[in-house]
């Protein structure tokens, strides 16, 4: 039996004016190659993808693609959580965690941010 996907997202956050927030995608299990992408959903209902990650071996890959204008820009670390530091009010959107686990399947989860 294979392994299917499954993530842990929180689907809302809060932060406060100024401070940083990571939003955590975890593939829950172990797979050994994943992809993993972030994007925004904007107001048009449109879903620029931020940043991806491919997992080789023990070693997560960053590729950083749209920042969107943003300073400080987004960021994703070392285990594929995406960083916002400085949280803005205009930083109150869903955003959306895809992971493409190959024969595990794919899984998806939006977290939403709250900014006050």
């Amino acid at each position: 039996a294979q392994a299917e996907v499954r993530l842990s997202v929180p689907p809302l956050m809060e932060v406060m004016r100024g401070k940083s927030v990571i939003l955590d995608c975890t593939p829950t299990g172990t797979h050994d190659h994943y992809m993993l992408e972030w994007f925004l959903t904007d107001r048009s209902g449109a879903r620029p993808r931020l940043a991806s990650a491919e997992m080789q071996g023990s070693e997560l890959q960053v590729t950083m693609h749209d920042t969107r204008g943003r300073s400080p820009p987004y960021q994703l670390d070392s285990q594929g959580r995406l960083v916002l530091a400085e949280a803005q009010v205009g930083d109150e959107r869903d955003y959306v965690c895809v992971v493409r686990a190959g024969a595990a399947g794919t899984a998806e989860a939006t977290a939403r941010l709250n900014v006050f």
